[in-house]
């Protein structure tokens, strides 16, 4: 198993092979990943909605990796979220929201065999649903708008998705919050575990 740090009592467990809990973490041990998963089961306060009047939530993560994959993800056939490493543009961050027809993407590649800090905030900006990218604590790009509305009942998952798309690398500190950070929210936890 895999130990929740918030006291929220999300404790993951791994799956047969393909992952393991390493030392060699941005801090501390991480998870390390070879086609394998970490399941969280079905929490109610990570089954966010994507309504365009109350949606807002932000995702945060370690990644080092050289490829590309799933980091974390709610979906079966249809999705409610995923934050991945994308296959395109490669190696930038990658989300799809609410469908598979929704991707938004960051301008800075993550690809990096490196640690790098990525920060997915979904939230209503006017009327619309937007999605923005922050990498290393630094804003990367603008509010991108999405219009996906699908939600579902699946298991979420770390370091892959039912069907595949598997992450090979590491995923540290992996956080979320049912709001959307500020930016200054943002750059302190980024500079928490970045000393």
């Amino acid at each position: 198993q895999v130990l929740d740090d918030s006291g929220n009592g999300l404790v993951g467990t791994l799956s047969a092979s393909g992952v393991s809990i390493v030392a060699a973490g941005k801090s501390g041990m991480a998870a390390s990943f070879s086609g394998g998963n970490i399941n969280l089961g079905k929490p109610a306060s990570l089954n966010f909605d994507h309504n365009l009047l109350t949606t807002a939530y932000t995702i945060s993560a370690w990644v080092k990796t050289s490829g590309i994959g799933s980091i974390f993800a709610k979906r079966d056939s249809s999705i409610q979220y995923q934050l991945f490493v994308n296959n395109s543009p490669r190696g930038t961050a990658g989300a799809h929201i609410g469908t598979e027809a929704t991707r938004i993407s960051s301008a800075t590649n993550i690809n990096t065999n490196s640690w790098v800090h990525v920060v997915l905030k979904v939230y209503r900006s006017g009327a619309n649903l937007v999605g923005q990218f922050y990498i290393n604590g630094l804003a990367d790009g603008g509010e991108q708008p999405l219009t996906g509305t699908d939600t579902n009942d699946a298991d979420i998952w770390l370091g892959a998705r039912p069907g595949g798309f598997a992450l090979t690398g590491m995923l540290d500190e992996v956080a979320t919050w049912n709001r959307a950070l500020s930016p200054a929210e943002v750059t302190e936890v980024f500079n928490f575990k970045n000393p």
